[in-house]
């Protein structure tokens, strides 16, 4: 295991924690935050990370996992009127 894979979903976990303790806050002792536009801001910090994490993580996936090897008599026969077609 990578140190990517273990700090970023740490990371994440500690984040969310934080918004939840001050949704909840907010919840039980009625404050109102500085605006929607602090959500917004503390919404796009815990989501933004997510979505790289997602990213970066297919990223990392080869391209494309090949089926085995493929010999010449695997192929079959063209005929005449196959060749024809454009």
């Amino acid at each position: 295991m990578e140190v990517f894979d273990i700090w970023i979903p740490l990371w994440l976990l500690v984040v969310g924690g934080i918004i939840l303790l001050v949704l909840i806050v907010r919840v039980l002792f009625a404050i109102p935050l500085v605006g929607d536009a602090l959500e917004i801001l503390v919404f796009g910090l815990f989501a933004l990370p997510i979505k790289l994490f997602v990213i970066l993580r297919e990223a990392r996936r080869p391209p494309h996992l090949d089926a085995g090897d493929y010999r010449l008599e695997q192929g079959r026969d063209i005929g005449a009127d196959e060749q024809r077609r454009p």
